[in-house]
């Protein structure tokens, strides 16, 4: 058994799956590198950056607390243009591929998704479908911090998103009442984006990209 704490005994099946706690030495020199590389990007778009990625560095930081609904929805009306489409996107599926350690970015990566999936542009929807392969292998997240299970929330948001993509009547439900919602509070009318902003029109059923 390994010292220090590191196992709990529900998860001694797991220890081949979470190479991360089996080389803690190799993390921690990946952490560290990862930490530089954060603070100069921080610091980057701190100083240079724009609105949009200002946004999403605070959505997708690693301090423990959740983006508010109120950033998340700036950044699902950022998806209506067409070039801040694609740095919110590149921002969301690079929080996905965060090593294990930094659970709290994936984490947050994938609400940002299922928050823009239900609010956003619909290109997204095709675009997680597209990339449902990554969605799907985060369903096998594994992390522990001594013996709590840090993973836990990640492996189920991931589920979730999912079984979302596979039903385009639940789409368009929870598209829908979103748009609903935010006519309601802000007076706001969705037509005013262009396109189906409410309701999900896309084709296909969900599996798309499976892997």
């Amino acid at each position: 058994a390994l010292e220090g704490g590191l196992w709990s005994p529900a998860a001694g099946d797991r220890r081949r799956d979470a190479p991360v706690l089996c080389k803690p030495a190799p993390v921690s020199r990946m952490n560290y590198v990862s930490s530089l590389k954060d603070a100069a990007e921080r610091a980057r778009v701190t100083a240079r950056g724009t609105e949009v990625e200002k946004r999403l560095l605070e959505a997708l930081s690693g301090e423990n607390w959740g983006a508010s609904s109120s950033l998340m929805n700036q950044i699902a009306n950022d998806t209506y243009d067409y070039e801040k489409y694609g740095v919110v996107m590149k921002a969301l599926w690079s929080a996905l591929d965060n090593q294990a350690s930094n659970w709290r970015k994936v984490f947050k990566g994938l609400s940002l998704l299922e928050h823009i999936i239900k609010n956003g542009n619909e290109r997204s929807v095709e675009d997680a479908r597209d990339h449902m392969h990554k969605i799907r292998s985060l369903t096998d997240f594994n992390f522990y911090e001594g013996t709590i299970d840090r993973g836990n929330g990640v492996r189920e948001k991931s589920q979730n998103i999912i079984e979302l993509l596979q039903d385009n009547e639940r789409i368009r439900e929870e598209r829908n009442k979103s748009q609903k919602l935010r006519e309601k509070f802000t007076g706001f009318s969705g037509a005013q984006q262009g396109g189906a902003y409410g309701g999900y029109s896309g084709g296909g059923g969900g599996g798309g990209g499976g892997g």
